[in-house]
């Protein structure tokens, strides 16, 4: 049986990303990071549809821009993957949008206490997408 080390994998993945479209780069991500835990399609047409509710492109969100709106999309998939993915980790959430656990953990944590002020615009990029929640 054919046993790669952690770093072989990893070049051959770092590689492959080099080369293919964002769209299938997240594919690979999801693939590589979910492990079966939700299925890849399912997660990537989630997606989709959220971000055509809003009219941004997804991969506008996965870009470094911290503009109030940008993080508070994804603040909102944050709290979406969680709700509907309980198996998704802080981690592979993070991985989408190209960041770690720790961001996405403060992230929902800044998420809720602004929920509980009443943060308008965080309302306002919520309620278009509150139908999504344990939706799928």
């Amino acid at each position: 049986m054919f046993r790669s080390t952690s770093s072989e994998i990893r070049a051959v993945l770092d590689e492959a990303t080099r080369s293919i479209s964002q769209k299938t780069k997240m594919k690979v991500v999801l693939t590589c990071h979910l492990r079966g835990e939700a299925d890849v399609e399912v997660i990537s047409e989630f997606l989709r549809k959220v971000c055509a509710v809003w009219e941004v492109d997804l991969e506008e969100l996965q870009k470094k821009y911290r503009g109030r709106r940008h993080v508070a999309m994804r603040q909102v998939i944050y709290m979406l993957l969680r709700s509907n993915y309980p198996g998704m980790s802080l981690s592979q959430c993070g991985r989408l949008f190209n960041r770690d656990h720790s961001v996405v953990s403060v992230a929902l944590q800044d998420a809720k206490d602004l929920l509980n002020n009443g943060d308008e615009l965080l309302l306002s990029i919520l309620n278009p997408v509150k139908h999504f929640f344990d939706a799928e």
